[in-house]
């Protein structure tokens, strides 16, 4: 007698069951993006791919430095300067108070 657990299914057949995604073991687990309904809930597996997509498409807007700022590691940027930075980053800065929007020089 064969063990029908451990026998693979043959291509007329289908699994009622989803698979999980193959992780590497030092990789960190992926991202949970949801739970389905219903009595036997499942995680939705968050896609990468659309978050980097999102962030590249960031609208960017240019501020003034009230302090230094290291948008990178070792790439300083002086007070007083007028730097772009993405949207979100600016909403940051300035709400913190170490920058402001630019105003236009009147003529």
């Amino acid at each position: 007698m064969t063990d029908q657990k451990n026998k693979p299914l043959g291509s007329s057949q289908a699994s009622t069951t989803e698979q999980a995604p193959i992780v590497p073991d030092n990789a960190a687990p992926p991202e949970v993006d949801g739970i389905t309904p219903g009595p036997s809930p499942s995680p939705i597996i968050a896609d990468p791919k659309p978050k980097a997509k999102e962030k590249a498409k960031e609208k960017t807007v240019e501020v003034r430095l009230k302090f230094d700022y290291w948008p990178e590691e070792g790439d300083r940027k002086a007070a007083g300067e007028v730097v772009e930075v993405p949207m979100s980053k600016a909403k940051q800065l300035i709400s913190q108070g170490k920058a402001e929007i630019p105003l236009g020089e009147d003529d």
